[in-house]
């Protein structure tokens, strides 16, 4: 089956609990490589173990960055 996103690149902010987690694991899912944002270490954590078992070929990062606060999310894209 094709993969609609595979190789592209994904942020996904509130990625680590809730709609944001779903979308995440749906994304990684569709192939698709994932910058993480939020703001919960732990939860950040926990969704990247889970996306390392169920997508191993999925490369994934956690950020932790409240996203209002701009330059946390532009030192973050760097």
């Amino acid at each position: 089956m094709k993969q609609l996103l595979a190789n592209q690149v994904a942020i996904v902010t509130g990625g680590n609990a809730g709609i944001g987690k779903a979308i995440v694991h749906k994304f990684a899912e569709e192939g698709a490589h994932l910058a993480i944002f939020g703001t919960n270490l732990e939860n950040g954590q926990r969704t990247l173990e889970e996306i390392a078992k169920q997508q191993p070929s999925c490369k994934a990062r956690f950020y932790f960055v409240d996203v209002s606060q701009t330059a946390l999310v532009e030192e973050s894209i760097k």
